[in-house]
């Protein structure tokens, strides 16, 4: 038998903000539900960050095609880049990935979605400190 534990992703955010670059993972639970998780490098609202997501997806299929939608509901935790002290910031997100699966069952599609992302620290230098994002990605998941 061949268990497979997770599928791999790697994205790229260009959101209204900032951009994103991610490298992350989705694990089936009990279908149709799965974990996801990933590592997320970018630039948004007053930095750089790093930031570490994780969630709980929902798979849906478009009926007898190839055409698949995974909505989901994510938590980011992370730290704003700042010099000479990082900077803490969280946020959360709803994402839809939309995607062809392929007959490997690698998928390939576009990711829409809105983010909440706030840097409480950076309170004490300027009053903007919190952005709501609309993001928009491409994403290759691999099987």
């Amino acid at each position: 038998m061949n268990y497979k534990l997770a599928e791999n992703n790697v994205g790229w955010n260009p959101g209204i903000n900032g951009s994103f670059f991610e490298f992350g993972f989705t694990r089936e639970t009990a279908y149709p539900i799965s974990i996801f998780g990933s590592l997320e490098l970018g630039a948004a609202g007053v930095s750089n960050n790093l930031s570490l997501v994780a969630g709980v997806d929902r798979f849906y299929s478009a009926g007898k095609g190839n055409i698949e939608i995974t909505p989901g509901i994510h938590v980011i935790q992370g730290f704003a880049l700042f010099r000479p002290n990082a900077l803490y910031m969280w946020g959360l997100e709803e994402e839809n990935f939309i995607a062809y699966r392929f007959d490997s069952g690698s998928a390939l599609g576009i990711v829409l979605g809105f983010r909440f992302y706030a840097f409480p620290g950076y309170s004490d230098y300027s009053s903007v400190y919190r952005f709501l994002d609309l993001t928009m990605g491409v994403r290759y998941r691999f099987k």
